[in-house]
Parts: C-alpha cells; structure tokens; sequence
C-alpha cells in the first residue's frame, strides 16, 4: 500500500550501522549512498545497528549538516562522495552548497542542499592551459587560437558534462591525449579541433576515465 509523510524526518530500518548525517539510499534497507547513488536524504540520529532508524529527507526545508570526505572550501559546490559522504571533487552527482568549510575527512559541515542539477557554471579562458574539471560550460575567449589541455576524469567524476565553446574566429584545439571516445573506428582519440568561427562546441561527459563526445558543432575529433 502506497503511503505519504508530511514531515522533514520520517521512520526507515538500517540494514546496518550508519553514523548521522551521513548520505543515505534506499530501496530496500537503508544504506550508505556512494559517490554517484541518489540519495534520499541523511541519517537523522546515529544508528548503532541494523533496525528502525529515521531519514532526514533531501526533499526536507532549510540546510542540512553533511560529512565531508575532504577538505572543502565554503561556497562551492559539493557532490557525492564514497560511504556516504560529500567532496569538492566535481562528479555527475550535486549535493549543494557548502555553507561553511571542511578541513579534514570527517568533518561535518553545513549544506544548503540542491534537489537537481548544478546551475551551470560558465569559466572563460582568454589564455591557453588547462580546462577545470567542472560541470558547466567552459567558453574559449582568446584572441588567437586556445591550446587547451584535459586531464582524464577521476572514477569520482563519473558523470561529470563538459562543454566547450569558441566565442572567437580561431581554430582552437583541445589535447586529451587518447582520452577522446567518439564512437568512430579507430579507438580513443586524442584532438578536438575547433573550426575557425565563432560558435564551434563539443560536448564531453566523463565515461569509465576518459571522455565520451556527446555531441559536436564544427569539431573535428582526431
């Protein structure tokens, strides 16, 4: 029989010990979430064994207190983390803000929580150098042509939507040295090159530690 609660906390039963304010999941017993499990909330109160425990539901008013797996700057975007905690380490999986900082594992920190996806974050790069491994959109800006590099997407990551975008009439390039995964005979690849006007763009989400190309715009993939 379906049922509803009108409340921020509501009853569950633990398939095991889950220490409070750790990232929990269902169905079935409630459990750890990992890195990029949704989860539907966080352990109210310390469950010291398998049995009734209670939720503090994601979809509940006001912040949330969260356990970080790292240190954590105040403001950032926070995501999932392994054993039910949160990191800095950008993946497909948005936790919230953080409202305060971490300065070691275990810390537990104010969050004020996200219920979908990361507003997108847009970065400009005027110089050439390395593209931050973020979600959002990264716009290439420079008057001559951008040499950009991408680094290869941590486990962690899994998920994580990249997409860049020419702003200038430059043929700018993109080096992930065989990390490039285009669906195209020929395995990996390692260049995007973007033709030489404005408006160019490739999509990349992270894919089993490298890139997956989800959609392009006048680049070419080599």
């Amino acid at each position: 029989m379906s049922q509803y609660f009108e409340a921020c906390v509501v009853p569950e039963t633990a398939a095991a010990a889950i220490a409070q304010h750790l990232r929990v999941k269902t169905p079935g017993a409630v459990a750890l979430a990992g890195a990029l499990d949704p989860s539907i909330g966080t352990m109210d109160t310390t469950c010291t064994a398998a049995g009734p425990c209670s939720v503090r539901l994601k979809t509940a008013f006001g912040t949330k207190k969260m356990v970080a797996s790292a240190a954590i700057t105040a403001g950032v975007y926070v995501y999932g983390a392994a054993s039910g905690k949160i990191s800095a380490v950008a993946n497909g999986n948005v936790a919230g803000i953080a409202r305060e900082a971490a300065t070691a594992d275990g810390d537990v920190i104010e969050v004020m929580p996200i219920n979908g996806i990361v507003q997108n974050q847009v970065t400009a790069y005027a110089a050439n150098g390395a593209l931050a491994l973020t979600p959002g959109t990264a716009t290439l800006t420079k008057a001559g042509v951008n040499a950009m590099t991408l680094a290869a997407p941590t486990v962690a990551q899994e998920g994580l939507i990249l997409t860049v975008i020419s702003q200038t009439a430059n043929a700018h390039t993109i080096t992930a040295t065989g990390l490039l995964d285009d669906g195209v005979t020929g395995g990996s690849k390692t260049t995007a090159t973007f033709a030489a006007f404005a408006g160019a763009a490739v999509t990349l989400m992270a894919s089993n530690l490298k890139w997956a190309v989800v959609s392009l715009k006048a680049v070419t993939i080599s």
